[in-house]
C-alpha cells in the first residue's frame, strides 16, 4: 500500500520522496524528510528530479545493509538559497575523490550526474564521511 504524503509544492518531488520512503519501509531503513522548500521554479524539473533521486538511490544503497540504518533528507530556503542535506548509515567509509575523473566505473555515476547538476546551476558540495561512533556519510548542496 502506497502512503502518499506532501512533502512540498512540488509534485515531482513528492512522488519521489513518497517512492523512497514506501522503499525504505521496505528494507526496514528509517527516513525522515524535513522539507522547508517549494522545490519549485529553482532548478529545472529534470535537474531537480534527477539531483534528488541520484542522493536518495546512493543513500539507500550504502545504508541498506548498515547497523541502525537510517536516512535524514533535508531541503530549506534561507536568505535566496535552496540547500539540500542527505545524511545516512553507511557499512564502510565511502570513499568519494575530490573531482569527477576519479570516478570510475558503474559505481559513482549517480555522484558524477550530481555533481554536474551542482556545477550547472553553479552551486556548492560538500561530501563528509563521518566515523565517530557510526559511518555516516553526508552530502550538503546549496544553490543561490
Amino acid at each position: 500500500k502506497l502512503r502518499e504524503e506532501l512533502y512540498c509544492e512540488n509534485p515531482y518531488a513528492n512522488a519521489l520522496f513518497n517512492y523512497y520512503r514506501q522503499l525504505c519501509d521496505q528494507k526496514q531503513i528509517a527516513v525522515t524528510f524535513e522539507i522547508e522548500s517549494s522545490l519549485s521554479g529553482i532548478l529545472d524539473e529534470y535537474d531537480l528530479n534527477t539531483l534528488l533521486s541520484n542522493l536518495l538511490k546512493n543513500a539507500v544503497e550504502a545504508a541498506e545493509f548498515s547497523d541502525s540504518p537510517f536516512i535524514d533528507f533535508q531541503a530549506a530556503e534561507k536568505a535566496g538559497l535552496l540547500l539540500i542535506s542527505i545524511s545516512n548509515s553507511c557499512t564502510e567509509k565511502p570513499e568519494v575523490p575530490s573531482s569527477l575523473q576519479g570516478l570510475k566505473g558503474p559505481h559513482g555515476i549517480g555522484l558524477r550526474s550530481v555533481r554536474r547538476t551542482v556545477r550547472e546551476y553553479n552551486g556548492n558540495m560538500e561530501h563528509k564521511s563521518l566515523i565517530r561512533f557510526k559511518p555516516v556519510a553526508n552530502v550538503s548542496i546549496s544553490f543561490e
